[in-house]
């Protein structure tokens, strides 16, 4: 696994605070993570086997895209969940 160095971090951030906005800024960034969210979330909840099937023509789009994403592990490159794909409880 590789991992992002503190130096290229100090560096990249550019202040030591969250930055929280509200909705009403409507920040295009939050906005992308909002159109994210849900599909992707759907996604981890089946494959964990906690919903059935995600539905929908959107969600379906979104998910391919994203399964070429997902970290992978080392060894079993075809295993994700537990790398890519995580459920914190």
């Amino acid at each position: 696994m590789m991992y992002l160095d503190a130096k290229v971090c100090r560096e990249t951030l550019t202040s030591k605070e969250l930055k929280v906005k509200p909705k009403r800024a409507n920040v295009a960034g939050l906005q992308l993570a909002d159109l994210l969210a849900h599909p992707l979330t759907r996604d981890v909840l089946y494959a964990y086997k906690k919903i059935p099937a995600p539905l929908g023509e959107f969600t379906t789009c979104i998910r391919s895209i994203a399964e070429g994403k997902y970290d992978r592990h080392p060894k079993h490159r075809d295993r994700v969940n537990g790398c890519g794909r995580i459920i914190l409880s």
